[in-house]
């Protein structure tokens, strides 16, 4: 079976929610898993209604569900209850001041990160701007798409962030123009920072950008810590820390006997919240 094949039959996925562009590729999917037939929602082909939905869903009821890549074997499925998703919003919406703000969403909807975008920005009533192919954006084409979009915040890899620094600082030699204008807030995770990139950045950008470096495992819900930053000078050492725990969540560094370990030595990080957030394997194994 092909790895959609798999991922649609051990989700047990009940419906599909497809552009018009991708109605070939659903049927497929119809024939991956026959249950989906004549459960096939195409957008915009839906008769609409003015009624509001009867919701009965509850906070410890499956939000979503992520599956691993499967380079290590079968893949496997992560599931996320609502009180978990809703956590990272409210902790997110408490940390950083979205409001206001045209947010440029790099991760796509397969990928989790995309739940610490979408749902915070929406809640404030924030503006999410898409852009077609957003991995592929370099430093030029970014800045020319955040000046015609008026973006003011970014969300995206460290990688691509660090990718993107690199190029500012060879526009900025032969460019006069200020390095994302409208910007006031980055947010970046997925690997460490070198500070001494956090603090090239702050000089690219007169120090008017807020960077945010965030960490979690898929686990947890996406993130679970955050250090908000602008030139890293209140910090030491060579990389930008993780930051502390977001609201309702604890965080701490234990040994190999879940003992606390002192400052400065080495342990394993574990992750604590109110309610564990229901991450769990699908897969038997």
């Amino acid at each position: 079976m092909s790895g959609l094949g798999y991922v649609l039959n051990d989700a047990a996925v009940l419906a599909l929610v497809v552009p018009t562009a991708l109605t070939d590729r659903a049927a497929g999917c119809v024939a991956l898993r026959p249950e989906l037939s004549g459960n096939v929602l195409v957008v915009g082909q839906t008769p609409s209604s003015e009624s509001r939905p009867i919701s009965r869903v509850r906070a410890g009821n499956a939000a979503y569900v992520i599956y691993t890549s499967g380079s290590t074997g079968v893949p496997k499925g992560v599931v996320l209850e609502h009180r978990s998703a809703m956590n990272l919003v409210q902790g997110f919406i408490a940390g950083l001041d979205f409001v206001g703000h045209r947010f440029l969403m790099i991760p796509p909807l397969f990928f989790d990160a995309s739940v610490g975008d979408v749902f915070p920005i929406l809640a404030v009533g924030a503006t999410l701007v898409l852009h077609p192919t957003p991995t592929e954006l370099g430093p030029t084409e970014l800045s020319r798409f955040c000046r015609q979009q008026r973006v003011t915040a970014i969300d995206a890899t460290a990688a691509m962030w660090r990718h993107w620094t690199d190029g500012f600082v060879d526009l900025s030699s032969t460019d006069d123009e200020p390095v994302l204008p409208d910007l006031t807030l980055m947010t970046i995770g997925g690997e460490a920072v070198p500070l001494e990139q956090v603090r090239r950045f702050a000089k690219l950008t007169d120090n008017r950008v807020l960077l945010s470096n965030q960490y979690g495992p898929t686990e947890a819900a996406v993130s679970v810590t955050m250090l908000s930053t602008r030139d890293g000078a209140e910090l030491s050492g060579a990389e930008l820390p993780i930051g502390r725990p977001l609201p309702g969540v604890q965080v701490y560094v234990l040994d190999a006997r879940l003992q606390l370990v002192p400052r400065g030595v080495v342990g394993e990080l574990c992750i604590g919240a109110y309610k564990w957030p229901g991450a769990i394997s699908i897969a038997p194994n």
